[in-house]
């Protein structure tokens, strides 16, 4: 079964994590070209893009990628695979790989200061 992911969901589960204290690292593809991660804003009329902003912002979530992540043939490169955390020490080093095999997307390597006890 799919799991339907919207920005209501991910502000809740940020929220109660904040609530609890937590370090939180939210990392994957977000598919979120119309975002504008060096100026922090959406760009376009995608408002889920914008409502996505808007939870980064309001729990003062970092977002540690800066390059583009994915790049097809002549399309402009995207950076679409995000790493948000609520501290930035949690992480040392962000190389980025070649892709695995067909992928259009990079690997992102990481390497954190400290064990994170993900869940």
């Amino acid at each position: 079964m799919r799991r339907i992911i919207t920005a209501y969901s991910i502000n809740n589960e940020v929220c109660a994590n904040l609530a609890e204290n937590e370090k939180i690292v939210i990392m994957g593809d977000f598919n979120l070209p119309d975002i504008d991660w060096l100026l922090i804003k959406s760009n376009g009329a995608n408002s889920f893009a914008a409502s996505f902003v808007d939870i980064v912002q309001d729990n003062y979530l970092n977002q540690l990628v800066t390059g583009p992540t994915r790049a097809r043939n002549r399309q402009i490169a995207n950076l679409l695979d995000l790493l948000l955390v609520t501290d930035d020490e949690l992480i040392d080093n962000i190389k980025y790989c070649s892709p695995l095999g067909n992928s259009d997307h990079i690997v992102l390597r990481l390497i954190t200061k400290q064990w994170l006890g993900l869940r």
